[in-house]
């Protein structure tokens, strides 16, 4: 009975403790499990903070009068992780609606205080102190400071724009309106062709100085208003320069003496050539100039519709500062017509002006008549003038002289004579000379009457222009005689050579070469 009792009892042990051991373990995995569960969900509840810290950076700029294409960013974090600071690590930033934005979207931080540097133009993968070595020709290089900072929804940051270069502007003018500007360069002993520069910081450090820097812009007509800009290294010191400029081929130079130059700085020389040959007609200095960017279009590209700018230049798209619209050109030359006419009436030249040359018929035949008329129109055929692009005339016929800037120029070799003293003298009620308004638009001049014939064909054929329509009767530099003038209605096509030049008021709108 004995032993039968002890072996129930081992059994019972034995069946006993595999369920303390199950116990055991299930409380183990299940604490282990706890852990877990608990570790994880804290790694999440800080993840989802670290994003809510987060917040994408925005740019408002000062110091520019437009916005830039992009710009490069590089912020200095002092927390962050490694993903988070590569996503700085000199990015490209574009200009939207106002303000910088990154262009890639997950670039975000959670440090609010970290250093903010920017640079134009973008530079890919540098930090705030890395350098890079330049050379001439310079373009414009901007950084800029921090003003002001907002922390709201995103990390809001106000900058100044700086240059740290100096802007060398040369202007050109010519008594003659066909001259042209095939090259410009500078020499001398301060002028920097290559230096050493960090970006974001602005510095530079001159390597090779005696530099020559050559315009990349200097194929152009001499006399259209365009600045040649040189981007120079600031320095320190004076320096004495040589400007030398190739004016329809034939060499001139000139020497002045540039003053120390600080960054942001502008200076400003005007040039004049006449028959003494090339001279400094006037400069100024600005210690800090006004930043403005602008795509520059390719002098090779140029095409028919495209815009004349007021600082001489070409743009695809009409803007505030257009004036006229291109007609004619070979991709780099050409003619643009103004986009209005010249305000108020004109008369054609005072008292004694001729250009030595006259055109006795229009077409060869005729002193007069209709241009192209229509079949409803009943013009008779001794008044019909038949006119295209195409048609044979002569120099000598008005029809077939499309030089108005020949013409022009030898009208105002004599209205600029002893500054025509005896305009001064004219009742208030004379009228104003075409000329003088000619004088106020550099690179232009008045077409002649085959000029405007060309364009009121075209329109005839339906090609338009982006111009305000001509309507009424304008004035030609074409001759009829020493005292009278071709004009043409550009409404109805109606050409005459019998008004008197110095009387006579008309409309006027100029053209302009490139």
């Amino acid at each position: 009975m004995t032993i039968t009792i002890v072996c129930r009892k081992s059994k019972i042990a034995w069946l006993f403790l595999p369920c303390v051991l199950l116990l055991a373990s299930c409380g183990k995995r299940q604490v282990t499990k706890s852990a877990t569960v608990e570790a994880q969900q804290t790694a999440g509840k800080i993840r989802q903070g670290w994003a809510t810290a987060c917040r994408p950076l925005t740019i408002t700029s000062e110091g520019m009068e437009t916005g830039l294409p992009d710009i490069g960013v590089y912020m200095h974090l002092a927390d962050a992780t490694d993903t988070e600071r590569n996503a700085f690590y000199g990015v490209p930033f574009i200009y939207d609606n106002g303000r910088y934005v990154a262009q890639k979207h997950h670039t975000v931080t959670a440090d609010t205080l970290a250093a903010i540097y920017a640079c134009f133009p973008y530079r890919q993968g540098l930090a705030a102190d890395d350098s890079l070595v330049l050379a001439a020709p310079f373009g414009e290089n901007l950084y800029a400071v921090e003003t002001a900072r907002h922390i709201g929804k995103e990390i809001s940051v106000e900058m100044d724009w700086r240059s740290s270069m100096v802007l060398l502007g040369i202007g050109c003018e010519s008594d003659w309106l066909k001259e042209r500007l095939d090259g410009l360069t500078l020499m001398g002993e301060n002028l920097c062709e290559q230096a050493v520069y960090q970006p974001y910081l602005g510095k530079w450090q001159p390597v090779r100085k005696h530099g020559t820097l050559n315009a990349t812009d200097a194929d152009c007509l001499l006399n259209n208003g365009r600045r040649h800009d040189f981007y120079l290294v600031p320095t320190d010191a004076e320096s004495t320069v040589t400007i030398a400029a190739t004016i329809d081929g034939r060499p001139y130079a000139v020497r002045t003496t540039l003053p120390p130059m600080q960054a942001g700085s502008l200076v400003r020389l005007n040039l004049r050539k006449s028959k003494e040959g090339l001279a400094v007609s006037g400069s100024w200095v600005e210690t800090r100039r006004k930043l403005h960017y602008g795509p520059v279009q390719r002098v090779d590209s140029v095409k028919v519709g495209h815009y004349l700018q007021k600082n001489g230049g070409i743009c695809a798209r009409r803007d505030s500062n257009s004036i006229a619209v291109v007609v004619e050109t070979d991709g780099r030359h050409g003619k643009a017509v103004a986009l209005h006419d010249s305000e108020g009436r004109y008369c054609h030249s005072g008292k004694g002006l001729n250009a030595g040359k006259t055109f006795q018929t229009i077409d060869g035949k005729r002193k007069e008549g209709v241009i192209n008329p229509r079949q409803a129109d009943e013009t008779s055929d001794e008044n019909k003038l038949i006119f295209t692009s195409e048609m044979p005339y002569g120099e000598q016929c008005a029809f077939g002289y499309a030089d108005g800037t020949g013409l022009t120029q030898r009208l105002l070799n004599q209205y600029r004579q002893a500054e025509y003293a005896h305009r001064r003298n004219e009742s208030l009620f004379a009228r104003k000379e075409m000329l003088s308004e000619v004088e106020r638009h550099p690179g232009s001049y008045v077409p002649s009457l085959a000029e405007l014939a060309r364009l009121y064909h075209r329109w005839q054929l339906g090609e338009t222009t982006d111009c305000e329509p001509m309507r009424g009767e304008y004035l030609t530099v074409s001759e009829s005689s020493d005292k009278t003038f071709y004009l043409i209605d550009m409404e109805n096509g109606i050409v005459t050579g019998t008004l008197s030049k110095q009387y006579a008021g008309l409309r006027l709108r100029l053209f302009y070469l490139f």
